[in-house]
């Protein structure tokens, strides 16, 4: 089954994806992630957008710790969009996304930014595969959540 996740987040924010289920044994495995601005060819941006297996820190407000760094070294980053797109005439478009082959069964966490400095707001469309876990596949996916909340 395939299930999608979608919404509008402001730039340096972030939101929870509900995927976790008391057993633990229904699992996700991205298939597709899609980014666009608010107005496309309308305006300049250079959109990043994160997923994550576990929630961005928060600052002293209480707002989301987002920022524009790449860093595939961190287990908890499981896939990542970048959009850039202006508004001149002639300028080409480029959009990369690139997802790591795991599956969760834990909540998501997706963060946005839009590294140009202008603040505009990123769409997303999070296309996911729904599958049954065996209970050692379950226990693994729910141990590396836990190690990566640490």
């Amino acid at each position: 089954m395939i299930k999608t996740f979608k919404g509008k987040l402001n730039s340096d924010d972030a939101v929870r994806i509900r995927i976790g289920t008391k057993d633990g044994e229904t699992g996700y495995k991205i298939r597709n992630l899609e980014i666009i601005g608010e107005l496309p060819g309308q305006q300049t941006v250079e959109l990043v957008t994160k997923v994550y297996t576990v929630p961005p820190e928060k600052d002293a407000t209480g707002a989301w710790d987002v920022d524009g760094a790449i860093d595939f070294n961190d287990p908890t980053l499981i896939a990542v969009a970048y959009l850039d797109d202006s508004s001149s005439t002639g300028t080409p478009f480029s959009h990369r996304i690139i997802m790591d082959n795991v599956k969760v069964n834990q909540d998501l966490y997706v963060t946005t930014l839009d590294v140009s400095g202008s603040s505009r707001a990123t769409n997303f469309y999070l296309e996911m595969e729904q599958m049954k876990l065996s209970e050692s596949e379950a226990a693994i996916a729910t141990l590396k959540d836990m190690r990566g909340r640490e």
